[in-house]
């Protein structure tokens, strides 16, 4: 780990490299470092970080706050190892994404691999800010779960309220990274929550004038907090089938209000509905529609970890504000 008086990478602890036999390292491992950072070295990091990699070893650098973006892709090498995140708090929730990212896929956790997928996700006026954030971290981890890809996963995403709204159709985007920013950069809207209304939109974004693909399994992830608005109710009696019937697999998550019922109906399978107390409930629910959307797609040793993290002056004392601390492992 570098103090707070050098940079990020120290030169010196390339020599023998996180892999060295000495130091714990184990021959025929993959081995990986996690950087964890939240400001801007004040050294050269090109040149240190490259040749950690050319020994191996994969990097995932971390940013919080006032990390420099141009600095982590340097220590990374590549945009999809890259993360940032605006407060320490949500490191909590990243630490899933980035252990699944490097977890061996011989063992149990398996990734998505071929599939055009669409978000569906409620952005009426009962969702407020931290909720749809919530909501997008949740799409993010749904994206780090899969194999993104022209020829492997493909995502979507629609918002609706009143009325549905295309964010980003299957063919926009063919990277993690691109995926991911289009989830953040996604804008909430106002109105009632015409539920019906917007799968009847969103199954007509399979189209391949929309990036849909023949002989790929096409699935939507609704999330929703709430019971569809009177007006659009009798709908879901016909609506959800149709998309059945045409090969669509439908899974709803539900938050707080929302109603098993509906939820039911809107799935068709007692597996492919999830209803949670509240949103600080759905950050952990990734992993349950990981596996069962894994199930849905089509098929396409332990490693060795090391942790970086850069200590910075706070006031009072050396580590930054109070906050709830969950190891990545």
């Amino acid at each position: 780990m570098a103090d707070r008086h050098s940079g990020i990478l120290d030169s010196r602890e390339v020599t023998s490299g996180p892999e060295s036999t000495a130091k714990g390292g184990r021959p025929n491992i993959k081995q990986y470092l996690i950087i964890i950072t939240d400001g801007e070295s004040q050294d050269e990091v090109s040149q240190p970080a490259a040749a950690i990699r050319k020994h191996g070893v994969d990097i995932y650098a971390i940013g919080v706050l006032n990390a420099n973006n141009t600095q982590l892709l340097e220590i990374a090498g590549q945009q999809d190892r890259v993360y940032f995140e605006d407060t320490f708090d949500a490191l909590l929730f990243l630490n899933k994404i980035i252990i699944f990212e490097i977890c061996n896929p011989k063992d149990s956790c398996k990734k998505t691999e071929v599939a055009d997928i669409i978000f569906l996700v409620d952005a009426s006026i009962s969702i407020s800010v931290s909720q749809f954030k919530i909501m997008q971290r949740f799409m993010e981890a749904v994206v780090n779960d899969s194999m993104v890809g022209q020829d492997y996963v493909r995502f979507g995403a629609v918002t609706y309220s009143t009325t549905p709204e295309e964010q980003f159709s299957l063919n926009a985007f063919s990277t993690k990274a691109d995926v991911r920013k289009a989830i953040h950069d996604m804008k909430r809207t106002k109105g009632l929550t015409y539920t019906a209304t917007a799968l009847e939109y969103t199954h007509g974004r399979f189209d391949p004038a929309y990036g849909g693909r023949p002989n790929v399994n096409d699935i939507i992830i609704l999330i929703t907090d709430g019971v569809t608005s009177p007006p659009d109710r009798p709908k879901l009696d016909t609506v959800p089938q149709t998309l059945r019937n045409n090969g669509i697999t439908i899974f709803a998550v539900g938050v707080g209000a929302a109603k098993k019922e509906e939820l039911e109906k809107i799935s068709g399978q007692p597996d492919r509905w999830f209803l949670v107390q509240d949103y600080n409930s759905l950050e952990g629910l990734h992993a349950n529609i990981t596996e069962v959307v894994c199930d849905q797609s089509q098929k396409a040793v332990q490693p060795d970890i090391v942790l970086s993290s850069k200590l910075v002056d706070y006031p009072g004392g050396d580590h930054p504000p109070a906050t709830t601390q969950q190891p990545l492992i």
